[in-house]
């Protein structure tokens, strides 16, 4: 049980994270998330995926549907959940490893991300 409390972050934000995408101003497009526990697809943007939390930056291309137009590419940096610290307060270094071993010490810092797309309108 005191094992169990003291993950606070695996138990209260969990091991995935939602992020929302859009492409302001650019109709018809889609986006790859990716990080080194896997890929996402929003194949109408706006849109929103639930991305594994990782340590390593996130990064979101986005493209124009049926197009060989350039992609475009935003990257979202990590960070460490804040309930990381409750952890090492209240549940010692047992809480603090599992929450390293499943992911949840880890969170995106935006939740949101606009990226910049070039579109041709006609």
């Amino acid at each position: 049980m005191i094992v169990a409390l003291s993950a606070c972050a695996s138990i209260l934000t969990g091991t995935s994270q939602d992020i929302t995408v859009a492409t302001p101003e650019c109709e018809n497009s889609q986006c790859t998330l990716s990080n080194s526990e896997g890929k996402w697809h929003i194949d109408e943007v706006p849109g929103t995926a639930t991305v594994a939390k990782d340590s390593t930056t996130l990064v979101i291309e986005c493209g124009i549907k049926n197009s060989d137009a350039e992609t475009s590419i935003s990257t979202v940096k990590p960070g460490y959940e804040g309930l990381v610290w409750g952890n090492i307060l209240i549940g010692g270094l047992i809480g603090l490893f599992i929450d390293m071993g499943t992911g949840a010490i880890n969170d995106y810092d935006k939740d949101h991300v606009d990226v910049d797309l070039v579109c041709n309108k006609g």
